[in-house]
């Protein structure tokens, strides 16, 4: 892993704070450094989280029968045109 990657090891939320946008947030400030953010869902997540994080902007990687790997990176804006 590059020094220069986040490793979100493990999100979790109380089922007291569901529905109050604690993950999305969470993700948004971090997403908001820059930095790529690498982090895996186990294969018995009930969560939904794979789909919660391809929504949040991460692409798959690597699957196999105990997790599956994802992947956040800022994407370069392109240049303006002028006209």
């Amino acid at each position: 892993m590059d020094t220069n990657t986040l490793s979100l090891v493990y999100l979790g939320v109380s089922k007291t704070a569901r529905n109050q946008r604690v993950s999305s947030s969470l993700i948004s400030k971090l997403k908001e450094g820059g930095t790529p953010i690498i982090t895996d869902v186990r294969s018995n997540n009930t969560s939904s989280m794979v789909e919660r994080f391809e929504h949040f902007g991460f692409v798959k990687g690597d699957v196999n029968a105990d997790r599956t790997k994802l992947r956040w990176e800022k994407r370069a804006t392109p240049a303006r045109r002028e006209i």
